[in-house]
């Protein structure tokens, strides 16, 4: 099964290399010419544009590259990532704390409200320096979950982004709150990072170079975007098809999904990428298939017809053409399940499904890996 790295560097170096038009030539001749075509463009730099809507999961296709081919995260970074986690867990209890404040919801018994209180007081500078998550606050977490109340709010907050994250830490939360704790490369990927800013990472795949740019998704980090567009050799949108029944975290009214095609279109049809190899990642199909048995995709798009517990006929309905405002492309783009693709005179699209939290199967066939592109041939920036 081929990698998502691998499947890259093969589609850059090789799948675009021209055939002779001399039959004369001798069988040894032919290799020896594809052999040296192959070393050549092994040695170019590739510079790959991660762009996407917040919440989408870019930084964590970044962190699973890391993992995959750049040796992984050092100590140090585990052991900062412990109070990005830690806040994530108190951020998300503060928000579910919410719900029932603004619902009117409730808790099954008075004990909680303490437990509550501490949650509420508690600021995220206060993991700094702290190496668990400590007894107290574990205690609480663990109390308000056993609520009835606030499980009410658990069930309603599917809509919420932080939802996954939380569901992921509470049940470690034993191993969590342990002295001395380290994350895995597990806890590592589930940790909710805001990007802000650019971040670049550097991967080194055999002999061919990949240099990765990460820019803040969020509205307000989108107008640093166009400092990153020039010498790009492709690049990479990320959106997450779970995201179909969430709001975003600018703007409550609106729709994650339909902010991510929002900008894919302004992005597809900018003159900046005319002739830039542009791949669709359509990212959490995992989140996607859990959230189909308890939030009807129906619910949310009134064109859909099919069976809500369908994966298949449910993810089908995101094609850009159909959701689209305005597809100059439209001849070209073609969109279906599974991995497969439609050549016409300049472009070529792939289809598949892929999570990137799943650190250890990164393959690109079946339903584990989601990579949408048309190009032109890619370009080396050196």
């Amino acid at each position: 099964m081929w990698s998502f790295g691998n499947r890259i560097i093969r589609w850059m170096t090789t799948k675009f290399t021209k055939p002779t038009n001399d039959e004369a030539l001798q069988r040894n001749s032919e290799v020896e010419r594809h052999l040296k075509i192959e070393r050549k463009n092994a040695n170019k730099t590739y510079k790959i544009l991660l762009l996407g809507a917040g919440e989408s999961g870019k930084s964590t296709v970044i962190k699973q590259m890391r993992i995959l081919y750049s040796g992984g995260f050092s100590e140090g970074e585990r052991r900062d990532t412990r109070a990005v986690i830690y806040d994530n867990m108190i951020s998300a209890f503060k928000a579910l704390l919410d719900i029932m404040s603004v619902e009117n919801i409730g808790f099954g018994t008075d004990s909680a409200k303490p437990s509550a209180d501490l949650i509420t007081k508690t600021e995220p500078n206060d993991f700094a320096e702290r190496s668990s998550l400590g007894e107290a606050l574990s205690d609480a977490m663990r109390c308000l979950w056993m609520d009835s109340g606030f499980q009410i709010a658990v069930a309603r907050s599917h809509d919420l982004p932080f939802h996954e994250n939380m569901l992921y830490f509470y049940n470690s939360i034993d191993l969590v709150s342990t002295p001395g704790w380290i994350p895995c490369d597990q806890d590592f990927l589930q940790a909710r990072f805001r990007t802000t800013g650019i971040a670049e990472t550097t991967f080194k795949l055999g002999a061919t170079n990949l240099r990765m740019v990460d820019v803040g998704g969020q509205r307000s980090e989108r107008k640093k975007w166009i400092h990153c567009f020039e010498d790009v050799s492709c690049m990479i949108f990320v959106a997450a098809i779970s995201g179909y029944d969430q709001r975003t975290a600018e703007d409550p009214n609106a729709n994650q999904m339909h902010e991510a095609f929002i900008l894919f279109d302004l992005l597809v049809n900018s003159e900046h990428f005319k002739h830039t190899p542009i791949i669709l990642f359509l990212n959490k199909i995992d989140i996607f298939k859990k959230k189909l048995a308890v939030s009807p995709l129906s619910q949310y798009y009134a064109d859909f017809t099919g069976c809500n517990t369908d994966l298949y006929a449910a993810a089908s309905l995101f094609r850009p053409h159909e959701l689209l405002t305005s597809w100059k492309k439209q001849d070209v783009i073609t969109l279906s399940l599974g991995l497969s693709y439609l050549q016409t005179q300049s472009y070529e699209w792939n289809v598949g499904y892929r999570e990137a939290r799943d650190a250890y199967e990164p393959g690109i066939g079946g339903q584990k890996f989601s990579c949408t592109s048309f190009h032109p041939k890619p370009r080396p920036i050196r």
